[in-house]
């Protein structure tokens, strides 16, 4: 990659940080400008939030800062699309219940659609837990396998344990390893003499 075009990039990205504070600013104005930049206040919020439960403070203010940025790269949501597709349910669920609540009270009514995506969140990681535990069991089960060791997923997300050697969730079968894969939401078979850190979580999956 170029002079040039490194420049350009980071160019257009600071102009782009710049447009996207310009519109977070326009919440107290009236008409058009007032509905886009409360909106587009509450997404910055939203990706604030996301850094901060992965425990990258700085990564989740650069992402607030332009949150298009949050959707790319190796720590994307986007990755996990088959775990969020689990989520869709509780996520519904407790988003309709509070945008229900939020337009019947008049003072949370320009807030409504930002409380209700932040109880949709906050639902669907407190179900994460017991609906990726359940997905584990069930493939596991189809190899034979019983129980195993994972990290609880509020722990994995605050980043505490990532690192070399570092796998969600560990299972034996035999004298085979196999590893949880959130992408997949399956188990994979780790290669022999591969030297991982077992999580301090046991489950004991039922019949």
């Amino acid at each position: 990659m170029s002079v040039a075009l490194i420049f350009l990039s980071l160019g257009a990205i600071c102009l782009s940080i710049f447009g996207w504070l310009w519109l977070c600013a326009g919440f107290r104005s009236g008409g058009w400008r007032g509905i886009a930049g409360l909106a587009a206040l509450q997404v910055s919020g939203f990706c604030l939030v996301y850094g901060l439960l992965r425990g990258q403070v700085m990564a989740g203010i650069f992402q607030a800062a332009l949150p298009p940025l949050a959707l790319v790269g190796p720590d994307s949501p986007l990755i996990f699309i088959q775990l969020i597709d689990r989520l869709i349910a509780p996520f519904a669920l407790w988003g309709i219940v509070v945008l229900g609540l939020a337009l019947a009270l008049r003072p949370l009514r320009p807030f409504a659609p930002g409380l209700a995506v932040l109880a949709g969140m906050i639902g669907a990681l407190w179900s994460a837990d017991g609906i990726s535990q359940k997905a584990m069991c069930a493939a596991a089960a189809a190899r034979g396998i019983s129980q195993f060791q994972r990290y609880g997923f509020m722990a994995e997300m605050a980043g505490d344990h990532a690192g070399p050697g570092f796998v969600h969730a560990l299972a034996q079968s035999g004298e085979k390893g196999f590893a949880w894969s959130y992408r997949e939401m399956n188990w994979y078979e780790l290669p022999a003499g591969l030297n991982v850190k077992s999580p301090d979580l046991t489950v004991k999956c039922k019949g």
